[in-house]
């Protein structure tokens, strides 16, 4: 069997939480929708393997294409290690610009769904098989006041949700209160954990998770950048919270295996985008381990139903994967169309694990049309809005405490619920 054909296509699919249509607000940006890049990879036997990437991923199988036909989708390491070499990287995948690594998380998906197909069997017999039946994870609450997170942290419970990722960083007073606020709303069983995004310097990540524990924070994600490993091993030494590190700091197995080696982190969140494939995030995994700390799977809001499969198979089959993982596929559940024939349901917080061939999923055709459409002719109006812009909750460097007058400039103007830009337009189309 031979590869004679790989294309990307992106496609923006809105975002919704309960039913509502609103954006994802975190303090460095919005997102109203997922946007994402689906990847095809055809062959001479007929089958095609499908995957999900980040959009620059459309652009980037162009150029990649050549190194990919007439080879065997069987030789995945063969051909992912050839591509990152065309990412000008000096050795393995150490060096690999993280845009590569994205676009090789997406084909890796592709050809193990090839292979899961030709061979009859679901992704995870082939990589190691079922270590468990059940993948737990954690809700992802987007930033919204101490209030609106409560609200949704008590439909997330009455869901049946045993974790809560809730996102902060807008400045700790807020942070602190958002947790106590939580916490009062949900009671002691419930997980809360949070993640800044890299937002604070060591010594403001230090006095705001102390404020935390008091409220059984059970950890704090990115709370300094990981790029600074000695920053995020300074905030280690001085908290008693568990540190999960999501950025930079475990985007590969050596970056990872510096990160303990210097005490920095007790949890790497894993994503087999980010991280390179099945296999790379099985070996990052295993670093993890070898270290003595624990992987979970990180998601970003929006995770269509293609890269949510691949997560729960390497979650299903990769043993070191013993903390709740995040979930933003709750942001794309109906009334949002994923491009998927079955879109997953969740039961009591957990998704069972697929048993169909291969990534044991299909396109849907109409919403996968529709979605791509969007994305060709209304991408002015999902884009993600980054930055000190109207559509973007403020945020308020150097400042510990919470001054409300600072966000009355954008009161009127941002848009969280139905009825404004850009969800106007999925109005317009009934």
């Amino acid at each position: 069997m031979k590869i004679t054909d790989v294309k990307g296509v992106n496609v923006c699919v809105p975002l919704n939480l309960f039913g509502e249509y609103q954006p994802v607000s975190q303090w460095y940006g919005t997102r109203y929708a997922a946007l994402k890049c689906i990847v095809f990879i055809n062959t001479d036997a007929g089958i095609t393997g499908l995957g999900e990437c980040g959009t620059e991923g459309e652009h980037l199988l162009q150029g990649l294409k050549s190194r990919m036909i007439d080879k065997d989708p069987y030789d995945v390491n063969a051909i992912l290690r050839e591509i990152n070499h065309q990412g000008r990287i000096l050795f393995g995948t150490g060096h690999l610009d993280t845009r590569m690594l994205n676009v090789s998380g997406g084909i890796s998906m592709a050809l193990w769904d090839i292979i899961g197909k030709d061979c009859n069997k679901p992704i995870y017999k082939l990589i190691g098989g079922k270590y468990r039946e059940r993948i737990e994870l954690r809700a992802w609450l987007t930033d919204q006041t101490a209030e609106q997170q409560a609200e949704v942290a008590v439909k997330c419970v009455e869901a049946g949700w045993k974790s809560l990722k809730i996102k902060g960083g807008r400045n700790p007073e807020h942070d602190v209160n958002c947790v106590k606020t939580i916490r009062e709303a949900v009671g002691d069983r419930i997980e809360i954990g949070v993640d800044c995004n890299g937002r604070y310097t060591a010594g403001m990540a230090i006095r705001t998770i102390k404020k935390m524990e008091k409220y059984d924070l059970s950890y704090m994600e990115e709370p300094t950048t990981s790029r600074n490993i000695n920053a995020f091993a300074k905030v280690r030494r001085h908290v008693d919270t568990m540190l999960l590190c999501c950025g930079h700091g475990c985007t590969t197995k050596e970056l990872i295996r510096e990160m303990i080696e210097k005490d920095a982190v007790d949890s790497v969140n894993l994503d087999l985008v980010r991280n390179g494939g099945f296999l790379e995030t099985q070996r990052c995994a295993a670093v993890a381990e070898a270290g003595g700390i624990v992987a979970s799977t990180h998601s970003s809001p929006g995770e269509l139903g293609i890269a949510t499969a691949a997560q729960i198979y390497l979650q299903t089959a990769t043993p070191n994967f013993t903390w709740c993982g995040d979930s933003g596929y709750m942001w794309v559940l109906p009334p949002s169309k994923d491009i998927i024939t079955k879109p997953f349901e969740y039961d009591n917080g957990t998704l069972t694990v697929p048993e169909g061939s291969g990534l044991g999923i299909e396109i849907h055709k109409e919403n996968f049309r529709e979605a791509r459409k969007r994305y060709e002719t209304e991408l002015e109006h999902w884009r993600h809005v980054i930055g000190r812009d109207p559509r973007v909750m403020a945020t308020q460097h150097a400042y510990f405490y919470d001054y409300p007058e600072k966000y009355e400039w954008q009161d009127s103007e941002w848009p969280f619920k139905i009825g404004s830009p850009p969800y106007t337009l999925l109005k317009e189309k009934k």
